[in-house]
């Protein structure tokens, strides 16, 4: 799956917080969904076809250093039995951050190969990301995130369920009024 596949549909559900975007090429459709867990501080993200279809996908951490500036170390990364892990020491500090995705192959067989994470014949895809920022970069908090993520149930729905139930009692706090009542019509210098 490539994003240079023909893109039908991206949209945002701002009541729950979750992002989706549809595509379609000719071995079929597909579906990315994500969203970020108020409940358990996670990027929740999920892959897979629309009509069941068997897929493969090629994830790896890009190296974004470019741009950084002078106070920012390159990211290193590591790619590890279940696991795709990324830090940053800032270089005029102590502090920098990092971050761990426990990487769920549901229905297929996965592949740690040097610089990218292969899944192979996937019924779906479940991507569990947790990053820290951190005051002193030798006091790593990877080993306390992996743990705290693999006791995460790997399902998108439940974990969107106990996502929204916070979500949407924010977004609800407040309500846009667009007021159409008619002197909406009237000048500046009328309602004055």
């Amino acid at each position: 799956m490539y994003l240079n596949q023909l893109l039908l549909q991206h949209f945002h559900k701002f009541i729950t917080g979750e992002a989706v975007i549809r595509y379609r090429n000719a071995a079929g459709r597909w579906i990315n969904k994500t969203f970020v867990s108020r409940k358990d501080n996670v990027i929740v993200q999920l892959f897979e076809s629309q009509g069941g279809k068997l897929f493969s996908l090629d994830l790896s951490l890009i190296d974004q250093w470019m741009g950084l500036q002078d106070d920012a170390a390159r990211i290193t990364t590591d790619l590890s039995e279940g696991w795709m892990t990324a830090c940053c020491k800032y270089r005029l500090t102590a502090r920098g951050y990092e971050g761990t995705t426990r990487v769920v192959c549901e229905g297929g067989k996965v592949a740690w190969l040097e610089d990218v994470v292969r899944c192979s014949n996937a019924k779906r895809i479940i991507l569990l990301t947790r990053i820290a920022d951190l005051d002193d970069f030798a006091k790593s908090e990877i080993a306390a995130m992996q743990a705290s993520l693999c006791e995460l149930p790997a399902d998108y729905g439940r974990l969107l369920q106990r996502h929204v139930s916070l979500h949407r009692a924010a977004m609800e706090r407040m309500v846009l009024d667009l007021d159409q009542s008619d002197d909406r019509y009237l000048s500046s210098e009328a309602v004055s």
